[in-house]
């Protein structure tokens, strides 16, 4: 909208600013003091903010009114609120262009719903209210929220309520596992129970693996999966680690009833790996039913051990398909191979097709959650959430309000959502990092890892180098580990990590490093 006013409200600098000091006038006029943008400045700014994003105090409108004030189509179509009506080149409300004679050209108005992106962010703060505005979005119904589970989005409650998981919006155009009807969340408290996105669930391991400590998690929608390790930002620890990668797509299986008599087979493909799949159903313990390893892609066919073919009859089939791939770094960079592992299904005389999230379902333990010690480990289990102040891994089925708490009256909800989960790449320093008792310290990438990964990882607190804010002179604070660096200017060693932060009004405009240092 600001970009959409006309010459006269353009921003007077060329750059933006940050670090500043800002606040508000009158409910509608943002004053911005001060900052830094390459230079400390002096300036005081005023943006008075238009009536669609912030009226003044004490004074009511109706944002409709506003849109006669736009005369050219980009003005009009800027503004969520406007229409432009091309019969007479006028701008209208967008429920009000009853004056036009043609279709309004508006911009689509999708609300905040679609930009969250799991169950409890779309239930929280997707629900706006309305305080006495009359914004399009409240008469579009665009700031309710409901969450579907099925296709794990976020849609305002008007915006194709009632087709969540219809087999019309699955890829195969066949009703789900789920049944005839997919869910729909309309309350965070019920996101616990419910939200169980189908797909099957997906997790890597670095080198070297603890099974008990995956370093990722995700539920995907189809059995196809990359699990590529190396990439030119490695550290340098990474590097000398080599071994080997492993990544394991793991749940169920759900025919549906219609493969009765279909004669679907099982097979897999792989690339640059070793894989073995092993399936467990109804009549059979889990078995390993294929095995292969393969330079290029390469796909077999899935065997019973009697040397049957795995022809899937409707019901429900663990599946546990896992892939190595050893890392050899002779160079760096290292020499790109595409690794790829998939699962996919066929009758005898059709192309194989991967598995799509309809036939999938994530894995579920037998619900004893408190075997899990940590976060991600936890989630790869669909009945398990892991509750963070209590740092500890609860069924689903528990009420959250009196099971994690932090205090007589302070409940939290639980982690359901594999990408929430803290890790060890959020700590910037030694003493947090070996502190989480869960992470080791890389001191010469100054870098925070999974604990066991590296024999040189510093695991106690007593072995931490200096931090760099303790260090007072330039040799020091190159010298010592850490890869801290030197501001000249105030005297100080500082982590680069948190540069922007503690500098933030410019008081350290250069700096040395370990690089030129040396």
């Amino acid at each position: 909208i600001l970009d959409n006013l006309g010459n006269a409200s353009h921003y007077p600098k060329v750059q933006g600013i940050f670090s500043h000091a800002a606040a508000l006038r009158n409910g509608n006029t943002l004053l911005l003091f001060g900052g830094y943008h390459g230079n400390v400045n002096a300036d005081l700014l005023a943006f008075v903010m238009p009536p669609t994003i912030a009226s003044r105090d004490g004074e009511p409108y109706e944002p409709e009114q506003i849109c006669s004030r736009h005369h050219s189509l980009s003005a009009c179509s800027g503004d969520p609120e406007c229409g432009w009506c091309s019969a007479d080149d006028v701008c209208y409300g967008r429920t009000l262009g009853i004056n036009c004679t043609t279709n309004l050209q508006t911009t689509r108005c999708p609300g905040v719903c679609p930009a969250l992106g799991d169950c409890h962010s779309c239930l929280l703060h997707g629900t706006t209210r309305r305080d006495g505005l009359h914004s399009v979005v409240h008469k579009l119904h665009a700031g309710q929220c409901t969450w579907c589970v099925q296709n794990a989005r976020c849609h305002h409650k008007d915006d194709n309520f009632g087709v969540c998981g219809l087999k019309e919006d699955t890829p195969s155009q066949v009703a789900g596992w789920w049944g005839d009807k997919g869910a729909e969340v309309m309350s965070a408290d019920v996101c616990r129970e419910v939200d169980r996105r189908p797909g099957l669930t997906f997790l890597k391991y670095k080198y070297p693996a603890n099974l008990t400590h995956p370093d990722s998690v995700s539920i995907i929608n189809a059995t196809t999966a990359d699990f590529n390790a190396l990439s030119v930002t490695m550290s340098r620890t990474e590097q000398n680690l080599g071994g080997e990668i492993t990544a394991r797509l793991l749940g169920f299986l759900r025919p549906p009833h219609t493969w009765e008599n279909a004669k679907e087979q099982l097979r897999i493909c792989v690339s640059h790996s070793t894989a073995t799949l092993r399936l467990e159903s109804i009549t059979s313990h889990l078995e390993v039913v294929a095995n292969m390893s393969a330079d290029q892609s390469s796909c077999v066919a899935a065997l019973w051990p009697t040397g049957a073919p795995t022809v899937l009859l409707p019901g429900r089939y663990l599946v546990d398909f896992e892939a190595r791939k050893n890392i050899t770094i002779s160079h760096y960079p290292p020499v790109h191979s595409h690794s790829k592992m998939e699962l996919l299904h066929n009758k005898t005389h059709e192309t194989p097709k991967v598995f799509t999230f309809e036939y999938l379902e994530p894995y579920e333990g037998n619900g004893t959650c408190s075997q899990y010690t940590n976060c991600l480990q936890c989630l790869s289990d669909s009945l398990c959430g892991w509750c963070e102040v209590m740092r500890e891994c609860q069924p689903r089925s528990n009420d959250e309000r009196t099971t994690c708490l932090s205090g007589p009256e302070d409940w939290h909800y639980l982690t359901i959502v594999p990408w929430q989960c803290a890790n060890c790449s959020n700590f910037i320093d030694c003493e947090d990092c070996v502190g989480s008792g869960k992470c080791e310290w890389w001191t010469d990438d100054a870098r925070c890892a999974r604990r066991g990964r590296s024999t040189n990882g510093v695991v106690e607190l007593s072995a931490c180098p200096a931090p760099c804010h303790s260090r007072e002179n330039c040799t020091d604070c190159l010298d010592g580990n850490g890869r801290c660096v030197w501001c000249q200017a105030t005297q100080e060693c500082f982590s680069f990590a948190v540069y922007t932060s503690q500098y933030q009004f410019g008081m350290c405009r250069e700096w040395l490093d370990q690089a030129y240092h040396s």
